[in-house]
């Protein structure tokens, strides 16, 4: 036995039961053994009572293991001691307010730090000590955490512990790639007391953050604060980018392109920002007076030139590449798709909206759901606008015969011959726009237009049907 469970040689075996479930094992202290008061180190004989310990232990051949262990309660002889009484502790077996032994302490330790909670309470079940979930997270609160051991080469940066609300700091060590602590928010003042209680870091990497080199500064004025490597290559990126783009008049030999709305918008905005500064306005009365956000304004006060804050348009390699500068010529005349089935549409009193309704009746019987879906609409539109075209002739609703509450959306023969007229009304003036390439440049234009329209239905969840990229 004490070869087995060497803690049990400072004790007296009584007896050992083994049960189908549990492994039952009654020991009993010697009485002879003075032992040292806990408060006042005063070493003590003088026995007050007995008293009956039940502790756990690691299991036994698959059993749980209990022991129930005779402890003395002796009196402290020092008059002046906070405790008149005492228990006494066997060393290995027993440690104060614990109901399990400290080899079973540690075992659910490991546990805990490896799991915790639900999945390593179902694992002590199998180690033969099972615990709850709760327990295992109480078990993991009393780990003592090792100490911080700082650095030479420490790095900070932050991460959101709820985005845009609020964020926390990470101390890591960059050479091991190991963390170090984790602070509860990206304060000057949190980061500078830290370093004040933790020396000995010589550098501080760090990112483009004011409050963290503050800090730095702060905490550890002899620590050398560098840049990480991503930040170093993200920074010059975006410099060579911002560069290239206020040179770009230099280089781009092609003819500006029309302004849009968000170019006009940067333009006015930039003018009337420098209008202020020029009358000796500052950076928060501008803000006061344009109602924008400070760092809006500066982003405006900084660009000289206008030219500085406009990015030309960026286009990744994609199907449409081979066909880019007919459609730039044919946005450049003013001829867009829709408004070209618009005014097809509106020849015959029909809507954009109801003639896409009526291009989607024509190869299937939709539900009303289905439909929105199709259309991205909401359900209280998708019926207003099927319920005018029922009232034209267009089209019919009829209840399902899988389920009575749903109702499916039919095209009659009316709407059918119309939406016909459209198409080939519709093919006509395409057939106009696409008269410039050659044969083989027009299927391939066809088949490419097909499947972007498949593609775009199939991100959105729609079943294409019977469609077929021709």
């Amino acid at each position: 036995m004490a070869a087995l469970l060497p803690y049990l040689s400072g004790v007296r075996v009584e007896c050992v039961e083994v049960g189908d479930d549990l492994v039952l094992i009654v020991v009993r202290t010697l009485g002879e053994r003075p032992v040292c008061c806990p408060s006042c180190a005063v070493v003590s004989a003088r026995e007050h009572s007995r008293y009956t310990r039940v502790v756990a232990d690691q299991a036994i051949g698959g059993r749980p293991v209990r022991i129930e262990v005779s402890v003395r309660r002796l009196y402290c002889g020092n008059q002046d001691c906070a405790k008149a009484t005492f228990a006494e502790q066997v060393q290995g077996l027993t440690e104060r307010y614990q109901r399990r032994t400290p080899g079973l302490r540690g075992v659910l330790e490991g546990v805990a730090v490896a799991l915790a909670g639900r999945v390593g309470a179902r694992l002590t079940v199998l180690l033969g000590c099972a615990v709850s979930w709760m327990a295992m997270l109480s078990v993991l609160m009393r780990v003592p955490l090792a100490p911080v051991q700082v650095p030479a080469v420490l790095c900070v940066d932050d991460f959101a512990l709820r985005r845009g609300h609020r964020y926390g700091s990470l101390l890591i060590d960059a050479v091991a790639h190991r963390r170090i602590d984790v602070l509860a928010d990206r304060r000057t003042a949190t980061l500078a007391d830290w370093l004040r209680t933790h020396p000995g870091a010589a550098i501080v990497c760090r990112d483009g953050s004011a409050c963290y080199a503050e800090a730095v500064t702060l905490g550890a004025p002899a620590a050398a604060a560098v840049s990480d490597r991503w930040h170093l290559w993200h920074n010059l990126a975006g410099a060579v980018e911002k560069s290239v783009v206020a040179h770009a008049g230099c280089w781009n030999a092609t003819a500006p392109r029309a302004g849009s709305v968000r170019e006009q918008q940067t333009r006015e905005r930039h003018a009337a920002v420098h209008a202020l500064l020029a009358q000796g306005a500052g950076l928060l009365e501008c803000t006061r007076r344009l109602g924008w956000t400070i760092n809006c304004v500066k982003r405006y006060a900084r660009a000289e030139r206008v030219e500085d804050l406009l990015r030309p348009p960026q286009y990744r390699a994609c199907l449409v590449d081979p066909y880019r500068e007919i459609v730039r010529t044919r946005l450049h005349e003013n001829v867009p798709i829709t408004r070209i089935l618009a005014e097809i549409a509106g020849e015959r009193d029909l809507s954009l909206i109801q003639t896409r309704l009526l291009g989607i009746l024509r190869d299937r019987e939709p539900t009303m759901n289905e439909l929105g879906r199709h259309l991205g609409l909401d359900k209280s539109s998708i019926t207003g606008l099927v319920s005018r075209a029922q009232q034209r002739g267009l089209v019919a609703r009829t209840v399902s015969t899988i389920d009575r509450r749903v109702a499916r959306v039919s095209i009659t023969d009316t709407g059918r011959e119309l939406v016909a007229q459209i198409a080939g009304r519709f093919a006509e003036r395409i057939e106009d726009l696409v008269a410039d390439l050659a044969g083989a440049d027009r299927r391939d234009f066809s088949r490419l237009a097909s499947r972007i329209v498949l593609a775009d239905m199939r991100c959105r969840g729609i079943d294409p049907g019977n469609a077929e990229i021709v």
